[in-house]
């Protein structure tokens, strides 16, 4: 055969396999939810080792938040090193459609010869006040395009005289996601309770009963508290009637630490939680599950919360008979 090529380098891009898919990120009411992957490049220099100096990228969104108001900082993360973006520019906005495009330069990152070169785009997301950010959807394009010596390249990658080099023209655009403040699942419900048992000089009863459920985490990592009071809210009727937790638990035990459980992205955990209820038994009583709470970081692990309005009634121990 005969090779007829020049042998210079060149810049090569695609979407990483890893790239997020299309789902949910889970979004915390009380702190920000951080280092959230948008999305994940690959950069290959073809035939010579070069340096990345530049690139741009747009992120758009849909829904009641735009780009400024979503995320409080977008960054590139490439071989451990993190990289914010140096300027931010809010592009036209089409109905319900905000984009920002934004600019990464100066960079001094080195790329090997003939190496796909992940590069990571995470952000940082608001707190979701009053869930005034639920239902955003947003998205990532990296327009792809440049000549040899070229002065508008992007991404913009140097060989060793400082030229840079040619791109292959293409536009990447991930998968959508959703933030949301409740996309946490609940796959199964159930409630036990045990008998009855009533003093009959104080009129009083002791009973345990026990609240069985699982949450599925999105494509974010969640946490659990270990404090049943925490993670679990309850409504009792009477209001005086007494719980005591007995015990609060989950059947899987990888990634818990002190104080929390830990649920990795995608998983699914069983939880069990024992309660005692005291309290005058002569006009009969409930104890009712108002909320699944959760958080997205170690520090708020109450910032969101599935509610009794969507963890079905199921969630109720008849106490009193």
């Amino acid at each position: 055969f005969s090779y007829q090529g020049s042998g210079a380098g060149s810049i090569v891009v695609t979407t990483d396999s890893a790239s997020p898919a299309t789902g949910l990120v889970q979004l915390s009411t009380s702190a920000q939810t951080q280092n959230v992957p948008l999305a994940i490049y690959d950069i290959k220099s073809q035939n010579a080792p070069s340096t990345l100096r530049q690139l741009s990228i747009v992120i758009k969104t849909n829904g009641p938040a735009t780009p400024a108001t979503l995320f409080n900082n977008v960054k590139i993360q490439v071989g451990g090193q993190t990289y914010s973006a140096d300027t931010i520019t809010a592009n036209a906005t089409v109905g319900t459609n905000a984009s920002s495009t934004y600019l990464f330069k100066n960079l001094t990152i080195a790329l090997a010869a003939d190496v796909y070169v992940p590069v990571k785009v995470l952000a940082d997301v608001a707190v979701d006040t009053n869930n005034g950010l639920d239902g955003t959807i947003a998205s990532t394009t990296f327009a792809v395009s440049g000549t040899n010596s070229g002065t508008s390249n992007n991404p913009s990658v140097e060989d060793a005289s400082y030229a840079t080099l040619a791109v292959n023209t293409a536009t990447f655009t991930t998968n959508n996601l959703t933030f949301t403040g409740s996309s946490v699942t609940v796959p199964a419900l159930a409630t036990t309770f045990g008998g009855l048992n009533t003093n009959s000089t104080t009129g009083t009863t002791t009973q345990q009963f026990t609240f069985t459920f699982s949450l599925t985490a999105g494509n974010n990592p969640i946490y659990v508290s270990s404090n049943p009071f925490v993670a679990i809210s309850t409504s009792t009727n009477p209001s005086g009637l007494t719980l005591t937790s007995l015990n609060f638990s989950d059947t899987d035990t990888s990634g818990d630490d002190t104080g929390y459980f830990y649920l990795a992205p995608g998983q699914t955990k069983s939880f069990s939680s024992v309660y005692q209820a005291s309290g005058l038994s002569t006009s009969g009583g409930t104890v009712q599950v108002t909320s699944l709470n959760y958080g997205t970081t170690t520090t708020a692990l109450a910032g969101a919360s599935l509610t009794q309005s969507n963890i079905q009634n199921s969630l109720k121990a008849i106490l009193f008979h």
